[in-house]
Parts: C-alpha cells; sequence; structure tokens
C-alpha cells in the first residue's frame, strides 16, 4: 500500500516535471524572438522552419536539463511540499532574466553574455558598464514581468497537469525538432546555406551538429570548398615568445619625454572644430594620420594592440606569463619615470597585470562618482605628478567621459537636444539617434577640455618643445551608422567602431598629414627606433611600420572577445572562434565567399603564430 502510495507520488511529480519543462522551453522560445530585429527574419521557408524548430528544440533540451539539476531533486524529496514550486518559480525566473539580457547583448554586440561581460558587470563598479535610473527601474519591471511569466507557469501546471493527456505527443514533437533541427544545420553548414548558418549563432548555449566528414564521403562537398570556409587560428600556444629577442637600444644623449593619451571610445570623426577643437587645432599643427585604426573594437585589445604592437590573440598569453609590453620594457631600461594615470580601473581588464607588469607602484583607480569626475581626477593627479619630474618621462592618460556619455554636473553643453539618461534598452532600428548621439559629441567635447589643460600644463613647465605627445583612442563608438542596429562597440569592425584619430605631436619631426591605411600597431614600431634607439627588427617587438616612414597598410589585423578580423580598406574579414570564415564590405553586409583575400589570410595566420615558442 505504502509502495503504491510512493509511486503514485512519484509519478505525479515526474508529470509535474514534465509539464513545468514544457512550459519552460515555451516561454523561453518567445523571449528568443527578440534576438531577431528588423533587419534578421528570415525569409526563406526552410530558414523558418529551421528558426521554430530549432527553438523548441534547443529550449526544450535546456529547460530539461537546468531544470533536472536545479528543480527535480528538492522535487522527488518533498513531493508534497510548496517549497520545491517556490523553488522552481525563482529558478525559473532567474533563468528568464538571464536569457531576456543576453537577448539584448546580442542585438547591440552580436555575442552572447560571457565570462568577460558577466567579470566587467560584477567588477567594473560602475565604471565599464554603468545603468542609469530610468534604466534600472525599466530591469525591475521587466524582471518583475518575468516574475510573474514564470509565477503563472508554475501555477498553471500545478492546475492543470493531471488533466493534460498529450505527454507524449509533445514529447515525440520535441524530439522530431532537434533531429531536423540537427540535420539542417549539418546540411547547411557543408553546403555553406547562410540563412541557416547565421541563425544558428544567435541561441545561447546552442551547439547544433556538423559532420563536414560525411558530407565528404556523400559527395554533397569536396574538399576544396572546405577547406575555403575554415581557418586554424593558433595564438594558444603555451610559450609566449615575445619580444623574440632582447631589446638592443641605445638611450638618446637628450631624450625626449613621452606622454600617451587615449580617450575611450572616441570616434575620428569627432576631431571637428565644434566638437574638438584642442584636437582639431593641434592635428592642423603636427603630424596628423587621417585613416587610423585600432587593433580592436573594444578596450582591451585596442591598448594591448598599440602598446604591445602586436595581434590582441595574444592577450592571455601576456597575461599568463605577466610580460609587459616591450615599449614599457625599453623605457624602464632607459630610466624613464612612470606615470599611469587611468579613469576607468586598471585592473578591469588587467593592464597593471599586462602591460605594466614590471611597473611598481600603479595608481589603480580615480575618485569620482562619474567617468567625467574620475576624467577629472586623472588631469589633477597627472598635473601634480607632473610637477616632480626631473628625469625622462613617461605617462599614460586615459580618459573615459565619451564611454560613458558623461560630463560633469553644470557643465556647458555645446550639443542639445540631449538624452537626458542612456536607455540602452530603447535602442532599436529605427530609433532616433540624435539626442544620444549629442550626449556623446558633449562628452567628447569635455574630454577636449583634459587634452587642452595637458598641452597647457606641458607648455607652462616649458616640457612642450622636448615631449613626444601621442593623441588617439582604444576605439571607436557606433549609432547605427551602418543601419543593422549595431550601438557602442565591440559588435563589429566596421570604420565606425576602429577608426580612431591619431594626432602626434614630435620635437624636430616638422608636421604632416597623412592618408595612408595606419594601425595601433604602428606605434610601438615608430617609438621603439625613433624615440628609445632600439636597433632590433621591428619584427621582434611589432607587426607595424613607422608612421614616420608613411605606411598604407594593405591589411590590418584585428582581434574582439568573439572574432578575429582581416580589416582592409573595402572588405572585412572574419574568422570566429571555431575557425568559420565570414567576408564582409565596409558596411558590414555580407559578400560571397570568392572574395575571401587567401593570400592574405595566409599570412595573417602566420603573424598569429610568429610569437609562439616553437
Amino acid at each position: 500500500m505504502e509502495q503504491n502510495f510512493l509511486r503514485q507520488n512519484l509519478a505525479i511529480s515526474l508529470r509535474w516535471f514534465g509539464w513545468f519543462v514544457c512550459g519552460q522551453a515555451l516561454a523561453a522560445s518567445a523571449i528568443s524572438l527578440h534576438y531577431l530585429d528588423s533587419n534578421s527574419w528570415p525569409t526563406e521557408p526552410l530558414a523558418i522552419t529551421y528558426l521554430l524548430l530549432s527553438r523548441i528544440g534547443h529550449f526544450s533540451l535546456l529547460s530539461l536539463l537546468l531544470s533536472t539539476v536545479l528543480i527535480l531533486p528538492p522535487l522527488l524529496l518533498w513531493p508534497q511540499r510548496r517549497g520545491p514550486r517556490i523553488w522552481a518559480t525563482l529558478c525559473s525566473t532567474l533563468l528568464m532574466t538571464l536569457l531576456l539580457a543576453d537577448t539584448f547583448v546580442y542585438q547591440q554586440y552580436r555575442f552572447h553574455i560571457n565570462g568577460a561581460v558577466l567579470d566587467l558587470l560584477v567588477n567594473g563598479g560602475g565604471q565599464i558598464i554603468s545603468f542609469s535610473l530610468r534604466m534600472q527601474l525599466m530591469i525591475a519591471l521587466l524582471v518583475a514581468v518575468l516574475a510573474l511569466l514564470a509565477t503563472s507557469v508554475t501555477w498553471g501546471v500545478q492546475r492543470w497537469h493531471l488533466r493534460w493527456r498529450h505527454g507524449r505527443p509533445v514529447a515525440v514533437l520535441i524530439f522530431v525538432s532537434l533531429l531536423i533541427t540537427n540535420a539542417l544545420s549539418t546540411w547547411a553548414a557543408a553546403v555553406d546555406y547562410r540563412p541557416i548558418t547565421r541563425l544558428s549563432g544567435e541561441l545561447p548555449l546552442f551547439f547544433p551538429l556538423t559532420a563536414n566528414r560525411l558530407m565528404l564521403r556523400l559527395g554533397i562537398i569536396t574538399p576544396e570548398q572546405l577547406q575555403n570556409r575554415s581557418v586554424k587560428l593558433d595564438t594558444d600556444a603555451s610559450d609566449f615568445n615575445y619580444p623574440l629577442h632582447p631589446l638592443q637600444c641605445q638611450p638618446a644623449a637628450k631624450p625626449l619625454n613621452l606622454v600617451v593619451v587615449l580617450i575611450d571610445a572616441l570616434r575620428a570623426d569627432m576631431q571637428t572644430p565644434e566638437i574638438m577643437p584642442t584636437l582639431s587645432r593641434l592635428a592642423s599643427q603636427e603630424w596628423q594620420f587621417r585613416q587610423h585604426v585600432s587593433a580592436s573594437n573594444g578596450t582591451r585589445a585596442g591598448v594591448f594592440g598599440l602598446f604591445y604592437g602586436i595581434p590582441p590573440g595574444y592577450w592571455q598569453a601576456a597575461l599568463t606569463h605577466r610580460r609587459p609590453a616591450a615599449l614599457i620594457s625599453a623605457l624602464q631600461q632607459q630610466g624613464y619615470q612612470i606615470g599611469v594615470f587611468t579613469s576607468a580601473k586598471l585592473t578591469k581588464p588587467e593592464f597593471n597585470q599586462t602591460v605594466f607588469a614590471s611597473v611598481p607602484d600603479l595608481r589603480l583607480e580615480s575618485d569620482g562618482h562619474g567617468a567625467a569626475e574620475r576624467d577629472l581626477d586623472v588631469t589633477h593627479d597627472w598635473k601634480q605628478w607632473l610637477a616632480q619630474q626631473h628625469a625622462p618621462f613617461f605617462s599614460f592618460l586615459f580618459f573615459d567621459a565619451p564611454h560613458a556619455y558623461s560630463t560633469p554636473k553644470g557643465y556647458h553643453k555645446p550639443f542639445l537636444p540631449e538624452w537626458e539618461e542612456v536607455n540602452q534598452m530603447a535602442l532599436g532600428p529605427n530609433f532616433d539617434k540624435t539626442p544620444y548621439f549629442n550626449r556623446y559629441k558633449n562628452a567628447a567635447h569635455f574630454a577636449d577640455d583634459q587634452l587642452a589643460q595637458i598641452e597647457h600644463q606641458l607648455k607652462q613647465q616649458g616640457l612642450w618643445d622636448n615631449t613626444v605627445v601621442i593623441i588617439s583612442a582604444d576605439h571607436g563608438e557606433e549609432f547605427n551608422d551602418n543601419g543593422l542596429n549595431y550601438w557602442g562597440h565591440n559588435g563589429n569592425f566596421t570604420a565606425t567602431q576602429t577608426h580612431v584619430p591619431l594626432v602626434v605631436h614630435w620635437p624636430g619631426k616638422g608636421q604632416g598629414q597623412h592618408d595612408g591605411l595606419t594601425s595601433h600597431y604602428d606605434l610601438t614600431a615608430t617609438l621603439m627606433p625613433e624615440l628609445l634607439g632600439c636597433h632590433n627588427a621591428t619584427a621582434d617587438y611589432s607587426i607595424g611600420q613607422n608612421l614616420f616612414s608613411l605606411p598604407d597598410h594593405d591589411g590590418v589585423i584585428m582581434g574582439s572577445y568573439t572574432e578575429t578580423a582581416l580589416y582592409q580598406k573595402d572588405h572585412i574579414t572574419l574568422i570566429d572562434n571555431n575557425g568559420r570564415l565570414t567576408v564582409r564590405d565596409g558596411r558590414y553586409r555580407e559578400l560571397e565567399k570568392n572574395q575571401l583575400p587567401r593570400d592574405k589570410l595566409m599570412q595573417m595566420l602566420d603573424t598569429l603564430r610568429h610569437y609562439n615558442k616553437r
């Protein structure tokens, strides 16, 4: 009798669990439609079928796995109590919230929430990712709606699960959906059917099957076709051989000082007399490189490429080995006093353990309640530091206001109307960017004020004529310029996210304007021989060229958290973390595979292995 009772309770609990999984999967499938914007809905019948079936199958399987771990154990232990149902509702709310947040991240940046994003959100102290009060209230409202949805699923299943009699057909539908999804993805990956393959990257934790070897045996594709669609990246070797040989540098009799100023998220077209009068004036008086690009569309890789002179794919190796940039090592060898002043924390990303790993007593953060206040603190502290310097010095100033769309309280704002509060959840393909863009331009105008103070302080102390001053940015910033619903940075490698200003004041080098394609890698390739008298071959420490040789690169390697790119003036070739190749035009529209620059890609792959020990 008791055994039958326990068996009956177990059957009821499992029945409840099965329908709860289905309810979860249905809700998640509906939420996941937000991954699509007006430009990405498929129109081909086969792709539409794949879109629907992949969501049914994927979220059913994902819900089953997560629920088995989180919800099934307490349900089996206490089948008659409310606790497991309440716990199921809380877990459901959390997972739905995470899924919805991921849809917003994916829409703007085209990658999913990952460890790096969570780390910046949790540990950035609001300096890297911050939310306005209005946005916080909207997030709270959405979480409340999702909590209501999760409660409705739990309540509905509890009330009706014993009356529903179609569990087996539903299970068969889910199983068939999984089979068809994987069959279509296998075929699409083999024949490179883009309407389906591009949809595969939209869903989180989605790893559809591929069977290229089987497709080769069946004659559906040829080995040549398969080779043309993927490459193998190789920057994860165990040893990091950088620089390739010990630095051989001869200090100058009268060494010049060095000041490097980066302005976070400053795109090149902000360099106008109206927006940034100081930078615009200096550009007309000094050296200006008008087609300059970063090594990335994000901060970590952009700063890495500038100081190290090598591709961002070596970041993890540099971090693992705590290997400073060769430029910093050479400055230290020649007795330069080093002052580092950053608005955002120097520990996120870990520039204190990479670029400046060998520099003692680093200033790790700035004071202030927002980016603009921290920028003011950077300028203030730098002035105090500069007043105490007598030996040759190097200082790095990194301002954050444009990245955070921030100006100090009471600051005169020349560009109106301005968006009162930044709310990323309001952004979309048809969003009027004018007030948002004005807020960004006001922040750039404020950053220009800091440049004016830097110039004034150097001149006041009589240092301007024996100091090299470099002004640039880590990456650009997009406001849906290409009509593909990209906002901010880290999303693509078009000019709006990678084209940045570069103005160089170098005593004794005169002035000029260069319109060839230059890159962040060229800065190290210039400073090492020209400033520090290094006789090494440039390839020992940089893939760039001396800026004063006026280079015009036919391709620049770039990197982000999820992709490596070969940037060219008319084409951008992408390699994702699985080695898949895609080629796009300058506005990020996909091109045919026959336009892949195969010869340049082979050179690129050699470069990405160049600093690995063999």
